[in-house]
């Protein structure tokens, strides 16, 4: 246990200086989507585009066209 304890109080601090400047980044996010909306007034969809979630802009996923059932044989009549 006490080799782990050096490590996780690294972690801790680590955390704790990330956490700090979270209300700092906010802050300056907030600024940059008003600085935004105001450069793309008059063009929304490039505001949209730059700020949305990932999902949104990624590329469509190529999808395999779909096959047509094989038609059962015609029996030859006997």
């Amino acid at each position: 246990m006490a080799k782990l304890t050096k490590p996780q109080a690294a972690f801790a601090k680590a955390l704790a200086e990330r956490d700090a400047l979270l209300p700092e980044w906010s802050k300056a996010l907030r600024t940059l989507r008003r600085h935004a909306a105001a450069a793309w007034d008059e063009d929304d969809g490039t505001y949209k585009a730059l700020f949305a979630p990932l999902g949104a802009v990624q590329a469509p996923k190529k999808r395999r066209a779909k096959t047509k059932p094989a038609e059962a044989p015609v029996a030859a009549p006997a």
